[in-house]
């Protein structure tokens, strides 16, 4: 069996005798794998790691398509299980602990630690209502990670620009799809909900083989009005932003295989989708769980 491996971020894949450099968006292919692959990323930041396809680790996921296996390095935080902070909140105390390389949450007899891949700075943190946060830069973004004290459950934010007030917080992002991005959190006592978002998307004309990379951005920021454009008016007829949220989930990450498929994680899950495409619109969606 083939064996796939994509990145999204510069590395060093090492099986055996052969050491292949591969940067961002690019990927190497290896043939009946049979010894352990070794990843060595080219920042000091960063640690080396095996890819073990019996055993699940944060750094990468693994799916099979058409008798191949892709392997999908990721770049970010990973949830696990020192300045210490306090607070109490309705009688509940709880307190949030901040190393060099972790951070951890404790709650009501339990906690959570956030493993921290990277080096951070400017940190600040606070609560609302039961809702502790820790606020920090990371490279060139901002980000915020919100702990329910009482759920032991843990929600990451990163954005170009975070904003707190004094009943919850903003986010403000860009890419090069949209030109500004913002959602308002607010946090009561019922927990931390989306008040509200605005999209504003850029106008310029895409090529067909860009249409499945434009409409996967729309829907990882969760712009499904903006998502329905890229369908053609069959598909459209038969949805609506409601039943496309509930085909999608929750996607945090995608990476285009090639112009019409991509590999996405949504709700936990590993998902290959297919797209079919005519007269300059999506025509057909199809995933690898049916």
């Amino acid at each position: 069996m083939k064996t796939i491996i994509y990145t999204s971020y510069p590395c060093v894949v090492k099986y055996r005798d052969i050491n292949e450099h591969i940067s961002i968006n690019e990927h190497v292919i290896l043939d009946d794998i049979l010894d352990p692959i070794y990843i060595y990323p080219e920042k000091r930041d960063r640690f080396s790691f095996e890819i073990n396809f019996s055993t699940p680790a944060p750094y990468y996921r693994i799916i099979e398509k058409d008798g191949k296996r892709l392997v999908f390095l990721l770049d970010g935080f990973s949830a696990e299980n020192v300045v210490v902070h306090d607070f109490k909140s309705y009688g509940i105390t709880s307190k949030i602990e901040i190393g060099q390389k972790e951070i951890t949450f404790y709650g009501v007899n339990h906690k959570k630690i956030i493993n921290l891949f990277h080096p951070v700075s400017n940190i600040t943190v606070g609560h609302f209502y039961h809702i502790n946060y820790v606020k920090f830069d990371k490279n060139d973004k901002k980000n915020i990670i919100c702990y329910n004290i009482k759920t032991n459950s843990a929600k990451m934010f990163s954005a170009r620009d975070i904003v707190i007030d004094k009943n919850g917080f903003s986010l403000f992002e860009e890419n090069e799809d949209y030109k500004n991005i913002t959602r308002k959190y607010f946090i009561d006592k019922d927990g931390l909900k989306l008040r509200e978002q605005d999209f504003s998307r850029n106008e310029e004309m895409s090529p067909n083989e860009l249409l499945p990379y434009k409409f996967m951005s729309a829907v990882k920021c969760g712009d499904f009005s903006g998502a329905m454009d890229y369908l053609s008016s069959n598909l459209k007829s038969s949805l609506n932003e409601k039943t496309l949220k509930g085909f999608f989930g929750d996607v945090s990450y995608f990476y285009m295989i090639d112009p019409c498929s991509c590999f996405a994680i949504s709700n936990n899950k590993n998902i290959i989708y297919n797209f079919s495409i005519e007269n300059d619109k999506i025509s057909e969606i199809q995933d690898n769980l049916n």
